[in-house]
């Protein structure tokens, strides 16, 4: 038989926390001894969402979230997510022109290696000043890798490609 659980008499809850949180709760319904002993439940920490490797990236460089997720600095340039584009989030001057593109993984090259698409490459490689990586470090903090710097990783050994993937496409017109 279940036993009659009355909340006056049967349960009783330690004192909460400012933030709600119960340190020990004893739970002891009438005439069961084995629900004698008071049940300690270790206190969880809720952490804050991780911000976005973006939003760390624009507030590094000094730029302040507003209500529609664009990032705006003192200079009235902003950063703002771009719609169908392989490179998802554009920075733009304050006469509206863009003048970076940004490919944003949350991601350390240091700690292990990066798969990249090879379209994402060859726009960084073409245009090493304006289209850019958004990476971390090893602590986590944002890192801005043009293509420049990738270039110069390179020509000291620092840094490695690989071709890892390619695209196989039959031609069916081939023997006509």
């Amino acid at each position: 038989p279940e036993a009659d659980l009355e909340s006056d008499e049967s349960e009783s809850f330690d004192e909460a926390d400012e933030e709600g949180q119960i340190d020990q709760a004893e739970i002891k319904p009438e005439g069961d001894e084995k629900f004698d002993k008071v049940v300690s439940k270790p206190r969880k920490k809720e952490k804050p969402p991780k911000q976005s490797i973006m939003e760390r990236f624009a507030v590094s460089k000094g730029f302040q979230k507003d209500h529609n997720s664009r990032y705006f600095d003192r200079h009235g340039n902003w950063i703002v997510k771009s719609s169908g584009s392989l490179f998802p989030w554009e920075q733009r001057s304050a006469t509206g022109e863009v003048t970076r593109h940004y490919w944003p993984k949350d991601h350390c090259l240091e700690r292990e290696p990066l798969q990249l698409e090879a379209e994402v490459w060859s726009i960084v490689e073409k245009y090493p000043d304006s289209y850019v990586l958004v990476l971390s470090d090893p602590e986590g903090k944002p890192l801005e890798i043009t293509g420049e710097s990738l270039r110069e990783m390179q020509e000291r050994g620092e840094l490695t490609l690989h071709p890892s993937t390619y695209r196989l496409v039959y031609e069916h017109d081939a023997d006509a």
